[in-house]
């Protein structure tokens, strides 16, 4: 599993207040084109989000779900496991360097 830290220059519950909004998702999520609830009431531990997922000219569609979540505090999430492998790894690293990138704008002023 990858793990990336970046620190985000604004208070805590302004970046938890992007990070619950499962509507905001495809905002801070690199190369997804749109999201809608799949089951459970986002961000809650099992809650699930149906997103597109922009590849090229490729549109795969892909889920998200809340594997861990202490509000204010911690988000743990999980994708399809189908494209998670040593061959995509690499490309995996630089989407979540990508994705903290944006949610640090998301959430900023």
């Amino acid at each position: 599993m990858a793990v990336r830290h970046r620190l985000i220059k604004v208070a805590p519950n302004a970046v938890w207040a992007v990070l619950a909004d499962g509507a905001r998702y495809a905002e801070w999520v690199v190369n997804t084109s749109a999201s809608r609830p799949a089951r459970g009431h986002w961000p809650a531990k099992n809650a699930a989000i149906r997103c597109r997922v922009r590849s090229g000219p490729l549109r795969l569609g892909d889920e998200t779900t809340v594997r861990n979540c202490e509000e204010d505090k911690r988000l743990e999430l999980g994708t399809c496991r189908a494209r998670h492998n040593v061959t995509f790894e690499p490309l995996i690293h630089l989407r979540h360097r990508a994705v903290l990138g944006r949610l640090a704008r998301v959430g900023g002023p």
